[in-house]
């Protein structure tokens, strides 16, 4: 390999860095190594994508299933932002994108976006939100780490 491949290389290692963390960043490489990877189309791995967030979800912040979309409860409201939140973090999906996978308009997901940005600028506030949406968040990592 030539300087100017390490140089591509460092430049986009500090874009993924600067976009998702240096620990999110090795764990998502570390998958890259340590597993094999599922081939699947675009569309499907959109359908992939989406369930697989909704589910972990549910999980991470003990959520009942079928109230996941209509449930008015915080705890609700925040697994749905934080679902919204990632997919346009690690997805190239535009909003409206988004929010089409959670019959949800564009605006709806910009306003979520943007709240989950304002909770994890105040870690000490919202220390119970933070700790779930990492959990959420490295599922998924690890996740993308393992389809093509």
């Amino acid at each position: 390999m030539s300087i100017n491949d390490y140089k591509t290389l460092q430049k986009i290692l500090d874009s993924v860095i600067g976009q998702i963390g240096l620990e999110q960043t090795i764990i998502l490489l570390q998958n890259f190594i340590d597993n094999t990877s599922i081939q699947i189309d675009e569309a499907e791995k959109g359908k992939l994508i989406t369930y697989l967030i909704k589910y972990n979800a549910i999980k991470v912040f003990g959520l009942i299933d079928q109230e996941f979309h209509t449930s008015n409860l915080k705890e609700y409201k925040d697994a749905r932002m934080a679902c919204h939140h990632i997919l346009k973090k690690f997805t190239n999906w535009s909003y409206a994108m988004v929010g089409q996978a959670f019959s949800k308009g564009e605006r709806n997901t910009r306003y979520y976006c943007e709240k989950v940005e304002e909770y994890l600028s105040l870690p000490d506030f919202y220390k119970d939100f933070i700790d779930k949406y990492t959990i959420l968040e490295t599922k998924f990592i690890e996740y993308l780490g393992k389809i093509n």
